[in-house]
């Protein structure tokens, strides 16, 4: 994506989360402690950058609201494929892959304190008593008003597979009496990209990727980059069976050398073994 489009989605994130904040407001509280997904693009293009909009909303009667992590859940045919969670004060915690995260509005010092917990779930009409603890919302953790957190989570989907999700996110709590406050889920579908079918172009997009790779030795990315030419040589030369045999080369590589030997961290080969293994189910697919 280039600079100007790459502007365009960020203008357009913030403005669906200054739009999103100013509902919430207006509507005025809700007595209950809400949690709330949204997404700026629900049929992206595999490859394109996706930005959830996270919030939590803690009324005037929630007190002490214990908040240990965030869990962006998303879903495809009912597993879960991804589990983003993330601290109260935006910190990535795990499945960081393709992710950053703007904290907007996040809980200060002075919206934590101890003091006898109490949460009203306003997803399933029901209050919880989580005794005496640490916790979050307004006044010291007391409550009385309303304290609105936002987060934008941005996602790049060029590793996930064309199809529908369903994404959710959950407060965990970490407490017993009410281990998690939930969102309703929505759904998107991630569609393919221009190129998606084409293969040589696809294979050049990982080139340039491990081209640009940080704290990997440029002998490494040599090494991984000429290998692939090798299969973009059989891409071009329409012999399937052999592009397969140099991407899985390739797989091996990474899997018994670069990767034991320290060439490349865990998530920088998930990646690239990833992205190979969807090209080759891409190629065999194109067989059937």
């Amino acid at each position: 994506m280039d600079r100007k489009g790459l502007l365009k989605v960020r203008y357009s994130s913030v403005a669906v989360t200054v739009a999103i904040v100013i509902m919430l407001i207006l509507s005025g509280p809700a007595n209950a402690v809400r949690m709330e997904v949204n997404l700026d693009n629900t049929t992206p293009a595999r490859g394109e950058e996706i930005t959830f909009t996270v919030t939590t909303d803690l009324t005037e009667i929630d007190e002490y609201v214990p908040m240990q992590n965030f869990s962006l859940l998303l879903y495809k045919d009912d597993k879960i494929v991804r589990n983003i969670v993330f601290a109260p004060n935006g910190t990535i915690l795990s499945g960081s892959q393709g992710v950053t995260i703007d904290p907007i509005s996040v809980p200060s010092s002075s919206d934590y304190g101890y003091g006898y917990g109490y949460g009203y779930d306003y997803t399933h009409g029901h209050g919880y008593n989580f005794g005496y603890g640490y916790g979050y919302a307004t006044n010291n953790g007391a409550g009385g008003s309303t304290l609105i957190n936002v987060y934008n989570v941005s996602l790049n989907t060029t590793n996930f597979d064309v199809g529908e999700y369903s994404t959710k996110v959950v407060l965990n709590t970490g407490n017993d009496a009410k281990p998690n406050f939930s969102s309703t889920s929505i759904e998107f579908s991630i569609i393919p990209g221009k190129s998606e079918n084409n293969l040589s172009e696809r294979i050049k997009d990982l080139q340039d990727h491990i081209r640009n790779l940080e704290g990997v030795n440029t002998g490494t990315k040599n090494s991984l980059a000429a290998n692939l030419n090798n299969a973009i040589t059989m891409v071009d030369k329409e012999n399937n069976e052999k592009t397969i045999q140099r991407l899985e080369k390739v797989v091996g590589d990474i899997e018994e050398r670069h990767l034991p030997r320290n060439r490349l961290s865990s998530e920088q080969a998930e990646y690239i073994i990833d992205e190979l293994k969807n090209i080759i189910e891409l190629i065999q697919k194109g067989e059937e």
